[in-house]
């Protein structure tokens, strides 16, 4: 994947991480979508998908992860407003912060899977 196209890299961050579709105010998905291609340029994967959650976990990309951490967070949130009616949950933040949670990740980590840079 070529990080450097910005159209091909915003298309691939956008269909690895498929909770965007969910956010309603669209504002956050460029947001989103921002923070980890400027994460993606400055680190040494060639494709966001090779960047795995943990380097003991090198099978498991660091973006499933983040949508997995997203629809969690939806579950729960609906789970709890279902038993507690005072209880609001803004769907879109839960998303967004379960996108962003481990983003530096994808600089810190790198490819032969040591502690990379600090950012």
């Amino acid at each position: 994947m070529d990080k450097e196209n910005d159209v091909l890299a915003r298309e691939a961050i956008r269909r690895h991480f498929s909770v965007l579709s969910k956010l309603k105010d669209k504002t956050y998905e460029t947001l989103v979508i921002d923070i980890w291609l400027e994460g993606w340029r400055a680190s040494k994967w060639d494709d966001i998908i090779d960047c795995p959650s943990n380097p003991k976990l090198p099978g498991l990309p660091i973006v499933r992860q983040a949508n997995a951490v997203s629809e969690m967070a939806i579950a729960v949130s609906h789970l709890m407003s279902s038993r507690y009616d005072e209880l609001v949950f803004d769907t879109d933040l839960l998303i967004v912060g379960g996108l962003l949670l481990d983003a530096s990740k994808i600089v810190k980590m790198e490819p032969d899977m040591q502690q990379g840079r600090k950012i």
